[in-house]
């Protein structure tokens, strides 16, 4: 039986349950909910970088949620939260 990890704190994580048909695990120690693989493409872990690097090169809000297939709240939040970074 393969152990699954925990993304966040790399602890042990139990089944929890069904989500849109697709297994929900939960840790132990930290109680986060997640799912081994996302369907939503915001979820994807390149996600901001690729929104940066257009935004390097000039494409507005709207283009950006066109060619990643995400919603135009997402790439604003997103944008936001790489601008705090920085």
């Amino acid at each position: 039986m393969e152990k699954i990890q925990c993304p966040k704190c790399r602890n042990r994580a139990i089944k929890n349950g069904f989500q849109s048909g697709k297994q929900r695990y939960k840790c132990t120690s930290c109680n986060k909910k997640f799912h081994l693989k996302y369907t939503y493409k915001a979820y994807n872990e390149h996600t901001n970088s690729f929104i940066t690097s257009l935004l390097k090169e000039g494409c507005g809000i709207r283009s950006i949620s066109r060619v990643l297939r995400i919603s135009k709240k997402t790439v604003l939040s997103r944008m936001l939260k790489i601008a705090k970074e920085i």
